[in-house]
Protein backbone atom coordinates (compact mmCIF):
# COMPACT_ATOMS: atom_id res chain seq x y z
CA UNK A 1 0.00 0.00 0.00
CA UNK A 2 2.71 2.20 1.12
CA UNK A 3 4.21 1.92 -2.83
CA UNK A 4 1.48 2.85 -4.00
CA UNK A 5 0.86 5.86 -2.02
CA UNK A 6 4.31 6.99 -3.55
CA UNK A 7 3.77 6.25 -6.90
CA UNK A 8 0.80 8.51 -6.83
CA UNK A 9 2.20 11.15 -5.15
CA UNK A 10 5.50 11.04 -7.84
CA UNK A 11 2.89 11.41 -10.90
CA UNK A 12 1.08 13.80 -9.30
CA UNK A 13 4.16 16.13 -9.08
CA UNK A 14 5.94 14.78 -12.36
CA UNK A 15 3.84 16.70 -14.85
CA UNK A 16 3.58 20.08 -12.37
CA UNK A 17 7.56 20.21 -12.60
CA UNK A 18 7.94 19.04 -16.25
CA UNK A 19 5.52 21.67 -17.35
CA UNK A 20 7.72 24.26 -15.61
CA UNK A 21 10.94 22.95 -17.29
CA UNK A 22 9.63 22.71 -20.72
CA UNK A 23 7.92 25.88 -22.05
CA UNK A 24 4.92 25.31 -23.90
CA UNK A 25 3.42 27.99 -26.26
CA UNK A 26 1.74 29.78 -24.09
CA UNK A 27 3.94 29.42 -21.13
CA UNK A 28 7.27 30.72 -22.83
CA UNK A 29 8.00 32.82 -20.60
CA UNK A 30 11.96 33.34 -18.83
CA UNK A 31 12.71 31.69 -15.67
CA UNK A 32 13.93 34.58 -12.82
CA UNK A 33 15.78 33.26 -10.37
CA UNK A 34 15.84 35.48 -7.37
CA UNK A 35 18.76 35.66 -5.11
CA UNK A 36 18.66 37.61 -1.45
CA UNK A 37 20.85 40.62 -1.27
CA UNK A 38 24.50 40.20 -0.23
CA UNK A 39 24.96 42.79 2.83
CA UNK A 40 28.21 44.73 2.51
CA UNK A 41 30.50 43.60 5.43
CA UNK A 42 32.23 46.90 6.59
CA UNK A 43 34.58 45.44 8.78
CA UNK A 44 36.27 44.23 5.98
CA UNK A 45 35.69 48.03 3.95
CA UNK A 46 37.26 49.40 7.10
CA UNK A 47 39.98 47.28 6.93
CA UNK A 48 42.32 49.56 6.13
CA UNK A 49 40.83 52.77 6.33
CA UNK A 50 42.33 55.77 8.29
CA UNK A 51 39.30 58.10 9.82
CA UNK A 52 41.66 61.03 10.26
CA UNK A 53 42.14 61.51 7.30
CA UNK A 54 39.69 63.02 4.77
CA UNK A 55 38.71 60.91 1.75
CA UNK A 56 39.18 64.09 -1.11
CA UNK A 57 42.34 63.23 -2.66
CA UNK A 58 42.62 67.51 -3.85
CA UNK A 59 41.94 67.92 0.19
CA UNK A 60 37.99 69.51 -0.33
CA UNK A 61 35.48 68.05 0.89
CA UNK A 62 32.03 69.13 -0.76
CA UNK A 63 28.86 68.63 2.05
CA UNK A 64 25.38 69.04 1.52
CA UNK A 65 23.33 69.99 4.09
CA UNK A 66 19.53 70.04 4.82
CA UNK A 67 17.78 71.73 8.15
CA UNK A 68 13.90 70.03 9.65
CA UNK A 69 13.24 72.81 11.89
CA UNK A 70 11.02 71.23 15.26
CA UNK A 71 10.81 73.23 17.80
CA UNK A 72 11.29 77.00 17.95
CA UNK A 73 11.17 79.63 21.12
CA UNK A 74 11.93 83.18 21.32
CA UNK A 75 12.67 84.71 24.61
CA UNK A 76 15.08 87.09 26.32
CA UNK A 77 17.02 87.81 23.50
CA UNK A 78 17.86 84.24 22.10
CA UNK A 79 16.24 81.80 19.94
CA UNK A 80 15.93 77.95 21.00
CA UNK A 81 15.75 76.02 18.21
CA UNK A 82 15.55 72.38 17.75
CA UNK A 83 15.97 70.79 14.53
CA UNK A 84 17.40 67.67 12.24
CA UNK A 85 20.56 68.25 10.79
CA UNK A 86 21.36 66.04 7.97
CA UNK A 87 25.02 65.81 6.15
CA UNK A 88 26.10 64.26 3.08
CA UNK A 89 29.42 63.78 1.70
CA UNK A 90 31.06 60.83 -0.56
CA UNK A 91 33.93 59.09 0.18
CA UNK A 92 35.51 57.08 -2.13
CA UNK A 93 37.41 54.31 0.02
CA UNK A 94 33.41 53.54 1.47
CA UNK A 95 32.58 52.21 -2.45
CA UNK A 96 30.44 48.79 -2.14
CA UNK A 97 28.42 46.62 -4.21
CA UNK A 98 25.31 46.82 -3.54
CA UNK A 99 21.41 48.22 -4.40
CA UNK A 100 20.48 49.37 -1.01
CA UNK A 101 22.01 52.02 2.02
CA UNK A 102 23.28 50.44 4.97
CA UNK A 103 23.37 51.66 8.56
CA UNK A 104 26.85 51.93 9.71
CA UNK A 105 27.08 50.59 13.70
CA UNK A 106 28.08 53.73 16.29
CA UNK A 107 31.23 51.00 16.80
CA UNK A 108 32.23 51.42 13.24
CA UNK A 109 34.08 54.97 12.58
CA UNK A 110 34.40 56.48 9.36
CA UNK A 111 35.89 60.38 8.47
CA UNK A 112 32.97 62.42 9.54
CA UNK A 113 33.36 66.74 9.21
CA UNK A 114 33.81 68.04 12.30
CA UNK A 115 30.64 70.59 12.10
CA UNK A 116 29.81 73.09 14.89
CA UNK A 117 27.85 76.13 15.69
CA UNK A 118 29.98 78.75 16.09
CA UNK A 119 27.13 81.79 16.76
CA UNK A 120 25.81 79.25 19.54
CA UNK A 121 25.65 79.92 22.99
CA UNK A 122 24.47 76.32 23.83
CA UNK A 123 24.68 73.04 21.93
CA UNK A 124 23.47 69.68 22.80
CA UNK A 125 23.43 66.63 20.40
CA UNK A 126 20.85 63.40 21.27
CA UNK A 127 22.91 60.57 21.66
CA UNK A 128 19.55 58.65 21.23
CA UNK A 129 20.10 56.22 18.58
CA UNK A 130 16.65 56.68 17.33
CA UNK A 131 17.45 60.32 16.90
CA UNK A 132 21.14 59.89 15.23
CA UNK A 133 21.89 57.60 12.55
CA UNK A 134 24.37 57.38 10.12
CA UNK A 135 24.07 55.58 6.54
CA UNK A 136 25.90 54.72 3.57
CA UNK A 137 25.41 54.32 0.00
CA UNK A 138 26.66 52.13 -2.32
CA UNK A 139 28.56 54.95 -4.51
CA UNK A 140 30.22 56.02 -1.34
CA UNK A 141 27.84 58.67 0.10
CA UNK A 142 27.92 58.92 3.67
CA UNK A 143 24.53 60.92 5.30
CA UNK A 144 24.99 61.88 9.11
CA UNK A 145 21.17 62.33 10.65
CA UNK A 146 20.81 64.06 14.44
CA UNK A 147 18.89 66.28 16.36
CA UNK A 148 20.35 69.08 17.94
CA UNK A 149 19.23 71.86 20.29
CA UNK A 150 20.87 75.20 20.13
CA UNK A 151 20.45 78.94 21.87
CA UNK A 152 21.73 81.57 19.48
CA UNK A 153 21.41 85.63 20.53
CA UNK A 154 19.12 87.01 18.41
CA UNK A 155 18.24 90.74 19.64
CA UNK A 156 15.00 92.83 19.28
CA UNK A 157 15.17 96.20 19.37
CA UNK A 158 11.91 99.00 19.83
CA UNK A 159 13.17 100.29 16.32
CA UNK A 160 12.43 97.02 14.92
CA UNK A 161 8.98 96.17 16.72
CA UNK A 162 7.78 99.25 15.36
CA UNK A 163 8.89 98.59 11.62
CA UNK A 164 8.41 94.76 11.91
CA UNK A 165 5.58 94.50 14.46
CA UNK A 166 7.47 92.37 16.10
CA UNK A 167 9.36 90.07 13.40
CA UNK A 168 12.93 89.07 13.99
CA UNK A 169 15.59 87.53 12.21
CA UNK A 170 17.53 84.70 13.63
CA UNK A 171 20.82 83.02 12.46
CA UNK A 172 21.98 79.77 12.89
CA UNK A 173 25.52 79.15 11.34
CA UNK A 174 27.28 76.62 10.65
CA UNK A 175 30.71 75.60 10.13
CA UNK A 176 34.26 73.65 10.20
CA UNK A 177 35.92 73.58 13.78
CA UNK A 178 39.36 72.90 12.36
CA UNK A 179 38.61 71.72 8.95
CA UNK A 180 39.76 67.76 10.85
CA UNK A 181 41.53 65.85 8.09
CA UNK A 182 40.95 67.94 5.14
CA UNK A 183 42.46 70.82 3.72
CA UNK A 184 38.79 72.49 3.79
CA UNK A 185 35.07 71.52 3.93
CA UNK A 186 33.18 73.45 2.14
CA UNK A 187 28.99 72.94 3.23
CA UNK A 188 26.40 74.11 0.57
CA UNK A 189 22.55 74.10 0.85
CA UNK A 190 20.73 70.98 -0.47
CA UNK A 191 18.64 72.46 -3.35
CA UNK A 192 15.69 69.88 -3.46
CA UNK A 193 15.09 70.30 0.72
CA UNK A 194 17.11 73.09 2.60
CA UNK A 195 15.50 74.08 5.33
CA UNK A 196 11.91 72.69 6.51
CA UNK A 197 10.05 74.33 9.07
CA UNK A 198 6.01 72.56 8.30
CA UNK A 199 3.95 72.85 11.14
CA UNK A 200 5.91 75.81 12.76
CA UNK A 201 4.09 78.28 10.75
CA UNK A 202 2.14 80.42 13.47
CA UNK A 203 5.76 81.53 14.28
CA UNK A 204 8.28 80.99 11.93
CA UNK A 205 7.49 83.42 8.85
CA UNK A 206 10.29 82.75 6.54
CA UNK A 207 12.87 81.11 6.23
CA UNK A 208 16.31 81.48 4.06
CA UNK A 209 19.97 80.12 3.55
CA UNK A 210 23.45 81.37 2.77
CA UNK A 211 26.76 80.40 2.44
CA UNK A 212 29.64 82.49 2.51
CA UNK A 213 34.20 81.84 3.23
CA UNK A 214 34.86 83.08 6.52
CA UNK A 215 38.98 84.16 7.03
CA UNK A 216 40.67 83.92 10.02
CA UNK A 217 44.10 84.12 11.77
CA UNK A 218 44.28 80.09 11.30
CA UNK A 219 43.43 79.77 7.94
CA UNK A 220 39.68 80.11 5.20
CA UNK A 221 36.82 78.27 6.92
CA UNK A 222 33.16 77.54 4.80
CA UNK A 223 30.12 78.53 6.53
CA UNK A 224 26.56 78.05 6.05
CA UNK A 225 23.83 80.17 7.40
CA UNK A 226 20.04 79.38 8.53
CA UNK A 227 18.66 82.71 8.12
CA UNK A 228 14.82 82.15 10.55
CA UNK A 229 12.55 85.25 10.97
CA UNK A 230 10.17 84.45 14.05
CA UNK A 231 6.91 85.91 14.65
CA UNK A 232 7.48 87.44 18.35
CA UNK A 233 5.18 88.41 20.86
CA UNK A 234 6.46 91.76 21.30
CA UNK A 235 4.22 93.41 18.71
CA UNK A 236 3.43 97.34 18.22
CA UNK A 237 0.51 96.96 19.80
CA UNK A 238 2.36 95.62 22.98
CA UNK A 239 4.92 98.24 22.86
CA UNK A 240 2.36 100.81 22.47
CA UNK A 241 0.94 100.08 25.62
CA UNK A 242 3.86 99.16 27.25
CA UNK A 243 4.83 103.01 26.89
CA UNK A 244 1.31 103.82 28.10
CA UNK A 245 1.57 102.42 31.44
CA UNK A 246 4.66 104.22 31.76
CA UNK A 247 3.34 107.43 30.92
CA UNK A 248 0.59 106.95 33.82
CA UNK A 249 2.63 106.02 36.44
Amino acid sequence: MKSIIVLCVGLAYWPTNYAAQTPGPETDHPIIIERPHSPVELGDLLLEYNRYIGPSIDGQVTVALSLHLLHVAWSNQVMTATFFLRQSWTDSRLVFTGDHDVEVPTRDEIWEPDTFFPSAIETKTSAAATERSLRLAPNGTATRSARISVVVPCQLTAAAIIAHDGRVNCTIDIGSYGNSGVSQIKYQWRRDMSINYGGLERIVKSAANTTSLVRVATGEYSKASALIELQTALTRQVLDYIVLKKSDL
